[in-house]
């Protein structure tokens, strides 16, 4: 960075960068602390050397969202099993919502989060948890834990819950389930597996697809998924009466190695 904002070291945090007249400069840091560790939770034996206590954050998915007063963004820490809210401008942190699941640190690894546009309401994956973590912004608190064909046994796989994206009119959330082969469709006002959309091609009979990433068209009648390892984008159309409990997607849409 030859601005030297940027140099060195910078650790975990999120960077922020202006955009004007088709450049993009660097404009700040957001650095974001080693984590608490919360009551009778351990790290790994074999995890990094950090102070007692303390975590390794590893910010992963952001979300921007609307305070009133300010801007705020949303970061899942996917290696401290927690989920913040920092002020856009200071990097301060204004909530913490922990979203650990067991006594060891990492364990529920959050990946993505999403927020309503109110900014009251907002939505988390927790990548090796099979579920989905609803926080309410506004008192600081987790509302609900939505689980997503959670496995029967502790060593089985889990489903894997990666990218998010809430519907035009936010009542549902679609949740792409890795591991599983299908994207969640869940209720937001109930919390409740409303549907499961299928990324297996016509005929396939083994696992595989690896949904990872979530778009809709403008009307929200279409759900673009990314099936990472079919190199392809699986279309939907979602009718009017919404959406079938089970469905097939309308076709897919070939693409460059995994997107």
């Amino acid at each position: 960075d030859p601005t030297g904002k940027l140099e060195g070291d910078t650790g975990n945090g999120i960077a922020v960068y202006a955009f004007s007249d088709g450049r993009v400069t660097p404009q700040s840091f957001l650095r974001i602390p080693l984590q608490p560790l919360g009551t009778r939770k351990r790290r790994p034996n074999a995890a990094p050397p950090v102070p007692a206590g303390k975590s390794i954050p590893y910010p992963a998915g952001l979300a921007v969202t609307d305070q009133g007063e300010s801007e705020t963004i949303l970061v899942a820490d996917n290696l401290s099993d927690d989920v913040l809210l920092i002020d856009a401008e200071s990097g301060a942190i204004l909530r913490r919502f922990d979203l650990s699941t067991r006594d060891i640190v990492p364990a529920s690894y959050p990946n993505a989060v999403v927020a309503t546009r109110n900014g009251k309401r907002a939505y988390c994956s927790l990548w090796n948890a099979s579920r989905v973590a609803e926080l309410d912004l506004q008192q600081g608190k987790i509302v609900r834990w939505i689980p997503l064909l959670a496995p029967d046994s502790p060593t089985a796989a889990g489903s894997h819950p990666s990218a998010l994206l809430l519907s035009p009119d936010e009542q549902q959330l679609y949740v792409t389930l890795a591991n599983a082969d299908v994207v969640a469709v869940i209720d937001t006002a109930t919390g409740q597996l409303a549907a499961r959309l299928s990324t297996l091609l016509p005929g396939q009979q083994h696992a595989g697809t690896y949904p990872n990433a979530l778009a809709q068209s403008p009307d929200g009648t279409r759900l673009f998924v990314a099936a990472a390892s079919l190199d392809a984008v699986a279309v939907f159309k979602r009718d009017v009466a919404g959406w079938a409990p089970s469905q097939q997607p309308l076709g897919f849409i070939p693409t460059e190695w995994y997107p």
